[in-house]
């Protein structure tokens, strides 16, 4: 990817996700937790008012390809989707996709195989090593203590365990948003999976 497509790509990521703020108090896509504060400072100066704000359009070769207008409401939404809620033990699926080292602090990021969602991971410095396995594999599991917004979108993960998952998801989108995976199910799609739970098979 050329440098002018990325910098259009994340023009494209900042104007919908201000348009996705403007509709509900969510983290928009492709966002991160520091994205989503950072977005509602900007807000907090571009909105005059909850109806009343600044008009933010991306063109390429003279065509509108994004377009929001960024009032008071993305703001109050944004504050709202960054605030955690929900603490739980438990684990999310996917692959490693940032990490940095710095002030003290061992972060990553984990992008899921459910839902898409770009989770911040915070990791012991002891961690450091299971996260250079971890590495560039296919996909991972993190279990640990889960924070949620209201939404019940992962604000954050602090980790107590990567575990290497060598195989390729083998259900679909729908199924693996189910809660149907290969191990649970030993490899029966989610009907016949059913099927079995029920007596029916």
């Amino acid at each position: 990817m050329s440098s002018y497509e990325q910098v259009d790509r994340v023009l494209h990521q900042t104007v919908e996700g201000f348009a996705a703020a403007e509709d509900r108090p969510v983290i928009p896509a492709d966002w991160t937790m520091h994205a989503a504060k950072f977005g509602k400072a900007v807000a907090r100066t571009l909105g005059a008012s909850r109806d009343v704000g600044m008009r933010l359009a991306l063109r390429i070769n003279g065509d509108v390809i994004a377009e929001a207008e960024v009032t008071e409401r993305a703001r109050r939404h944004l504050q709202e989707a960054v605030r955690a809620r929900y603490t739980s033990l438990g684990s999310r699926r996917g692959h490693l996709g940032g990490l940095s080292d710095a002030k003290g602090r061992l972060r990553a990021v984990l992008w899921s195989e459910v839902g898409h969602e770009r989770i911040p991971l915070v990791c012991d410095k002891e961690q450091r090593e299971q996260l250079r396995q971890a590495w560039g594999h296919d996909r991972v599991e993190v279990t640990g203590r889960i924070t949620e917004n209201a939404q019940g979108q992962v604000v954050s993960i602090r980790v107590d365990e990567i575990e290497l998952l060598p195989t390729e998801p083998s259900l679909s989108d729908e199924e693996l948003r189910g809660g149907f995976w290969p191990d649970m199910t030993g490899g029966l799609g989610a009907l016949d999976h059913l099927a079995v739970i029920r007596g029916e098979a």
